[in-house]
């Protein structure tokens, strides 16, 4: 029975140790598509913010991103199509700065799950680009919460803005005009161009802004509380049963011991 008890604990300390790790299949990155256009003064401009988990599951984002103000002007922002579609953090600063943090209730695994659109407005004549900063995150659904993103490979866009003004806008297309002629295409066309592409639809229940009982990261600590107070536990057990088992082994030396030597005594005798 003890013997039972010993392995069971062994097993159970084996899984929890390695209970929740993941084995990274790729880089988690960030990326903007389009990755360059070339639009003119005044015109405005549509992005759309994905991430790629590299082959791991995630539930929480955070697109943290710099712009040049003198060159673009915000407009807004759009979560009506993202796949992460809790918002809990929604920046959105004068200076230059766009924070967006959200999560998804289950969780997300691909190389093109959309976090959010953006709107620009082009301002002044020159090059101008979107770029991620270093607080930004990928936060596995493992329940730990670790932050998987690489920022050396997450991609940027590049806009080139001519003098001339116009009144026209464009989306975020891939296949924009390099000299600034832009497609018929609007958001409602790239829509359906990913469809037809293999790009699935994710829906879910949460509305933008509302927040469950507790976030996925309040999810992740909680559990990995648990986890650990488990851990503890059974490794307390674990000793327990050794200390068990010790003490029995030397308990049937010493009966083997006293019996050898009343043998021994009865010889003699």
């Amino acid at each position: 029975m003890k013997r039972k008890v010993v392995f069971f604990a062994l097993l159970l300390s084996f899984f929890l140790l390695f209970f929740g790790k993941v084995d990274a299949q790729g880089e988690a990155y960030f990326y903007v598509v389009p990755a360059s256009v070339s639009i003119n003064k005044d015109q405005t401009v549509e992005f759309r913010v994905y991430v790629n988990t590299g082959g791991n599951k995630v539930n929480t984002v955070s697109a943290h991103l710099v712009y040049p103000t003198d060159k673009l002007k915000f407009i807004s922002s759009s979560f009506a199509s993202s796949v992460f579609t809790g918002v809990v953090e929604r920046e959105e600063s004068l200076l230059g700065i766009l924070k967006y943090t959200s999560f998804v209730i289950t969780n997300y695994q691909g190389p093109q799950g959309l976090v959010v659109e953006l709107k620009f407005q082009a301002r002044e004549g020159g090059t101008a680009e979107i770029d991620f900063l270093d607080t930004s995150g990928i936060y596995l659904a493992d329940g730990t919460g670790r932050n998987i993103m690489s920022l050396s490979s997450s991609k940027n866009s590049t806009i080139t803005v001519s003098e001339t003004a116009t009144a026209t806008s464009t989306t975020g297309n891939s296949n924009l005009s390099q000299q600034g002629s832009l497609s018929n295409h609007n958001l409602q066309d790239i829509r359906e161009d990913e469809k037809n592409a293999g790009v699935v639809d994710y829906t879910f229940t949460a509305q933008e802004g509302q927040l469950p009982a507790a976030t996925p990261v309040v999810e992740s600590e909680s559990l990995q509380y648990v986890l650990t107070f488990i851990l503890i536990a059974s490794l307390i057990l674990l000793t327990g049963a050794i200390f068990l088992l010790i003490r029995k082994i030397v308990k049937k030396r010493q009966e083997s011991s006293v019996f050898i030597n009343q043998e021994t005594k009865n010889e003699n005798q």
